[in-house]
């Protein structure tokens, strides 16, 4: 999607999300689209794309090494961690900016499906600041999502929500968990598809409806949806087996003329954070 069509959904909000969150929101979403590379990845055909799937296999398993470029990630990084440590009011650690000079190509490698490696590296620069340590992960994946959003858009070819068999819980793109839960709008005698959406970059895949999206627990009795008889389109759906839940949006309770997977995230996270019947949630995962 396009930038204005994240910032336009945001400003639907603004009654509801608090306006320096906004604003927040707005600089950043704004700073990743001014970074985010040029890129040109070859496109997939339709037998690697579902060898890949069908075997769980994040599709960005097959970019070259170099796929992040140094140059690249090295500014981009510098800029977005200026804004990270700025908003915690923090100076930029100089063993941080030491460290980041003295990347090479290689660090990059496996950025894009793994970044452990490069935030375990940069972290053992910081001792034990753990405010710092905070601020550089939160940059790491700022920097990261930006480069894997361009790469995922440039496969806009493809319709992973077509992909019925895809049951994985996992982006079938990067490999990262789901952020959020889709259900789509009834269609006639049908019920409405679920989806979940990876917020690393923004590629939205077919699940099961009735299934955990984090342990693939099936079994009904141990599955349930919480929300607010007032307000329908925000959910937890919780998993009585692993413990865990997931946010979810039910889309025909929302303005579709104003939809945005990024923006209905954070809407989310903030309407179901705020349900009184915590306890019960609580004591239906334990």
């Amino acid at each position: 999607m396009d930038l204005q069509v994240h910032l336009k959904a945001l400003d639907h909000y603004q009654d509801f999300i608090p306006e320096d969150q906004i604003t927040v929101l707005r600089e950043l979403w704004t700073l990743q689209d001014e970074v985010a590379p040029s890129v040109i990845w070859e496109p997939l055909d339709t037998k690697t794309v579902n060898e890949f799937t069908q075997k769980e296999v994040p599709l960005f398993s097959v970019l070259a090494e170099d796929a992040v470029k140094l140059d690249w990630f090295k500014d981009a990084f510098a800029r977005i961690a200026a804004f990270v440590f700025n908003q915690t009011k923090q100076a930029m650690p100089e063993a941080l900016q030491n460290a980041l000079a003295s990347l090479e190509q290689e660090d990059l490698s496996k950025l894009l499906i793994d970044q452990d490696v490069l935030f375990s590296k940069l972290k053992d620069t910081l001792s034990d600041d753990q405010g710092a340590i905070q601020a550089m992960a939160l940059s790491l994946l700022l920097t990261t999502q930006a480069v894997s959003r361009a790469y995922a858009r440039d496969m806009k070819e493809i319709d992973f929500k077509a992909f019925t068999f895809h049951h994985s819980n996992h982006c079938p793109v990067c490999g990262n968990a789901p952020s959020l839960a889709i259900i789509d709008a009834p269609i006639a005698y049908e019920g409405g598809k679920r989806f979940l959406y990876c917020s690393q970059c923004e590629t939205v895949w077919h699940y099961p409806r009735l299934a955990c999206a984090h342990c693939k627990q099936t079994d009904p009795e141990k599955l349930q949806y919480f929300y607010l008889p007032e307000d329908q389109a925000y959910r937890l759906h919780g998993c009585a087996h692993c413990g865990n839940v997931m946010p979810t949006l039910a889309r025909e309770f929302v303005d579709h003329k104003l939809y945005s997977p990024r923006v209905e995230e954070v809407v989310c996270t903030l309407k179901t954070q705020a349900f009184e019947d915590q306890k019960k949630i609580s004591e239906f995962l334990q």
